[in-house]
C-alpha cells in the first residue's frame, strides 16, 4: 500500500521530472485549482494566459502518471500529494 509519505515523494519527484513546461509555479497552481473545481479550460486560458492546448497538455503531464483503473481517475491520495507538491513550489 502506498503511504501519504510515498505519494508526497512521488508527486515531488514527478514535478521535478516534468519541469515547468513553460508554466510558472503560480500558473500551475491556478491550473490545478481551477480545473479541479470544474472551472473549465476556456476560462483558465484567460486566467493563466496560455492556450487551451497548452493548458490541456500541462494538466495531462501533471496527472497522467497518477491515473489508474478503467475510468483513468487520479486517486484522492495522489491528488492530495499533488496539491502539497504544487503548493510547496509557490514558496
Amino acid at each position: 500500500m502506498t503511504t501519504p509519505t510515498d505519494w508526497d515523494a512521488i508527486a515531488r519527484d514527478h514535478l521535478v521530472a516534468i519541469g515547468n513546461g513553460g508554466f510558472t509555479p503560480c500558473q500551475d497552481w491556478e491550473l490545478w485549482t481551477g480545473l479541479m473545481n470544474d472551472v473549465g479550460i476556456i476560462p483558465m486560458t484567460r486566467a493563466i494566459g496560455k492556450t487551451p492546448a497548452d493548458i490541456g497538455a500541462r494538466f495531462h503531464a501533471i496527472t497522467e502518471p497518477f491515473k489508474v483503473g478503467d475510468l483513468r481517475h487520479v486517486p484522492i491520495e495522489a491528488q492530495e500529494a499533488l496539491v502539497r507538491a504544487l503548493r510547496g513550489r509557490l514558496s
